[in-house]
């Protein structure tokens, strides 16, 4: 590689040398060395759950940037304000030609808009599955998720200690009935 010692196979392309791995803060301007630290000891940081959230507000802001017409609106509203366009240049209306132009200018900018705000909405779900995939399997790494059969195995176990432990009939009722409206509350 011109200007540089080696070939482009052995770093002749990278701007300089790299930064050494684990001594990044050395390497990092003030302010980002500071943020870098305070990650650094953040012990929540591998948790995703804030960042989907901020993703999930992205992604549900996105519509109202949309705007109101479908695609196929747009692309009418263009087609016949072109051809309004074309009527005024073949009349020579300069006038009627520019405020056509413009109205087809506001409709092109308008689709292009909401072209690009469904964009970023696709590439923010994307991003939020990527995230939401992670903190699945940082979960699962974890023992966090409990399988149904788990469940039903404790709410046994906790019936059968209320029977032993509950002498009174209408007691050990109650808190069966209290036990099954848990369940059916937070599982169904």
């Amino acid at each position: 590689m011109k200007g540089k010692t080696v070939c482009y196979h052995h770093g002749g392309k990278s701007p300089g040398r790299p930064i050494k791995h684990g001594r990044y803060s050395k390497s990092l301007p003030k302010q980002l060395s500071r943020r870098y630290e305070e990650a650094l000891a953040d012990s929540e940081l591998i948790n995703q759950r804030e960042h989907l959230a901020v993703y999930v507000a992205l992604i549900e802001q996105k519509p109202s940037q949309m705007g109101d017409e479908s695609h196929a609106q747009l692309w009418e509203s263009a087609i016949l304000a072109t051809a309004k366009l074309k009527r005024a240049l073949e009349d020579e209306n300069l006038v009627a030609a520019n405020a056509e132009a413009k109205a087809l200018e506001r409709i092109l900018q308008n689709g292009a808009g909401t072209a690009q705000s469904e964009k970023e909405a696709r590439e923010l779900m994307l991003e939020a599955r990527t995230l939401s995939e992670t903190e699945i399997k940082r979960l699962e790494k974890m023992n966090q998720f409990v399988a149904v059969r788990e469940l039903v195995a404790v709410f046994g176990a906790i019936h059968h200690a209320a029977t032993q432990c509950i002498r009174d009939a209408r007691d050990r009722q109650d808190f069966a009935a209290e036990l099954s409206r848990i369940a059916a509350a937070n599982f169904s």
